[in-house]
């Protein structure tokens, strides 16, 4: 259930950029062979060639969304979270802004061991603080 709240809110993001990948050619090839090895279910090495497509180009927000998806499936979730913290770095619409948070937050809950205190501070903009503390 979480996986697709997080896939539909990521539409909500790449739906409102109209971005259906990154920018630089060297990262649109490493995407698109990510695209690839999804369709073949080889899901860790596509983990992999997403993470990468996104460090070749830094304001990828498909190849994070993707990288949120795949670690939460995968159980990555030090992966998802830096995702989904890039991810709000890169959006500024304040309704995208919101649905990048939520996305993190999603992330968050999720790691084992972790319990995870999140407040939200209401002000000219909402922000999502999370604190996490080990059991």
């Amino acid at each position: 259930m979480r996986l697709t709240l997080v896939f539909l809110a990521g539409l909500c993001i790449a739906g409102a950029h109209a971005q259906s990948g990154p920018t630089d050619p060297k990262a649109q090839k490493t995407y698109a062979e990510a695209q690839d090895m999804l369709k073949n279910h080889q899901y860790a090495f596509a983990l992999d060639a997403f993470k990468k497509a996104a460090k070749q180009d830094s304001h990828c927000i498909a190849c994070d969304q993707q990288i949120i998806d795949l670690g939460l499936e995968r159980e990555d979730y030090k992966s998802a979270m830096a995702a989904g913290q890039q991810i709000i770095t890169l959006v500024q619409n304040p309704k995208d802004n919101a649905t990048a948070h939520y996305m993190f937050a999603c992330c968050a809950p999720a790691q084992p061991n972790t319990k995870t205190i999140c407040s939200i501070k209401v002000n000219t903009s909402s922000k999502l603080l999370c604190r996490q503390t080990q059991p």
